[in-house]
């Protein structure tokens, strides 16, 4: 079958005008591209510069040693050496009162009278009745050596000789008791009774402090308890008189306060002018551990692994990874026991992006004063 003449001519006019709109799209492909003609895969200088990529930037520090003492601070309060509420050992109405709210007493020195009249009433009855039993027992001895009396009649009157000698001394502990001294030296804190007022046994009289000497009483967290009970002294500061007072470490409980999980730690101060009273807050400092050459790092450049905390030690535009052990925490530093070495050079910014064995650009701090302090 033939084709028509006028079909066949516009067929080959379609067909030369695919062809060039073909070409065209090319050659606009390859403009938009760049303008360039695909690189030969052979070419060296292409292939480095594809694979070429830049280097992670970090800042580093140098690490310094320094000498370094490590002190853990303990709030407390101070308490009096010797903090006594004086007791009535008897009942009876205060005959007297020979002191003053305030006033310094001396050991061994009258403070009350209870009762004392009567309890005196009371002995000069209980020797009367001890003299007469003696006598009595005295009359049956030599009445037995004649045989006139039984031995019955010597055993009960030596009985009646033994009553009398322990109601006698009974007594004079009574009386003994309706006098109250002062157990130690030191102050009148506070008088509870008045003269004339009726005193049950036991019951408060007055309230002695001795603070010649003082104390304070710390809590020890747990983790520093070990090291606080090595120690044998501190420095106590009292905020209220901003004043600074060496103390001996007397005591750390062995048992911890359940309210606080912390151990009681006593801290003994001298106190000859009186300035420190009790109630006072104050702050014990103890140095726990010195150090010759310590390094401490600053907190944000460490990170926690798995198998711990460690720190990238940068060395010829390399980074590893460096486990540390870690000690005291000052401020924001810690100090490093082990790990690290004086003069290496740890990363303190960008850490957190490399990982063991990268290549770094290292670049010069943001912060001039990102440095390891001195301790």
């Amino acid at each position: 079958m033939r084709t028509p003449t006028g079909l066949g001519s516009f067929l080959r006019f379609a067909v030369k005008w695919l062809i060039v709109l073909s070409i065209s799209g090319v050659v606009a492909f390859l403009v938009l591209a760049g303008g360039h003609a695909p690189s030969d895969p052979k070419d060296p200088q292409a292939e480095s510069k594809q694979d070429a990529t830049p280097l992670r930037r970090v800042q580093v520090i140098e690490l310094v040693p320094q000498p370094h003492e490590e002190t853990v601070i303990l709030p407390g309060a101070v308490k009096a050496i010797d903090d006594i509420l004086l007791g009535a050992g008897i009942g009876g109405t205060v005959e007297w009162v020979g002191f003053e709210e305030g006033q310094a007493v001396k050991a061994g020195q009258e403070l009350f009278r209870i009762d004392q009249r009567s309890r005196q009433a009371q002995v000069e009855d209980a020797e009367a009745a001890y003299e007469l039993a003696k006598k009595n027992r005295e009359r049956i001895e030599r009445l037995i050596e004649s045989k006139v009396v039984s031995q019955d009649k010597y055993d009960a009157a030596n009985t009646e000789l033994l009553r009398a000698e322990a109601a006698l001394k009974l007594a004079r502990t009574q009386l003994s008791l309706s006098v109250v001294v002062a157990p130690v030296s030191g102050f009148a804190d506070r008088i509870d009774v008045d003269r004339g007022e009726f005193a049950n046994e036991g019951q408060t009289l007055a309230h002695l402090v001795k603070i010649d000497t003082v104390k304070l009483i710390v809590g020890t967290p747990e983790r520093d308890v070990k090291a606080v009970a090595e120690q044998t002294q501190a420095s106590v500061t009292i905020d209220a008189l901003g004043k600074t007072f060496p103390g001996k470490i007397q005591h750390v409980s062995y048992a911890a306060d359940p309210r606080t999980n912390t151990f009681d730690t006593t801290i003994v101060i001298d106190n000859p002018n009186l300035v420190i009273r009790p109630g006072m807050v104050g702050r014990a400092e103890i140095t726990v551990a010195k150090f010759d050459k310590a390094i401490l790092i600053p907190l944000f450049c460490i990170l926690q692994t798995l198998d711990g905390y460690i720190v990238f030690v940068e060395k010829d535009g390399v980074v590893h990874s460096r486990q540390v052990t870690l000690g005291y925490i000052r401020g924001d530093r810690v100090i490093a026991l082990k790990g690290l070495e004086a003069g290496e050079h740890i990363v303190v910014v960008g850490q957190q992006d490399v990982a063991d064995g990268q290549q770094v650009e290292v670049v010069p701090p943001t912060d001039p004063n990102v440095v390891v302090p001195v301790s």
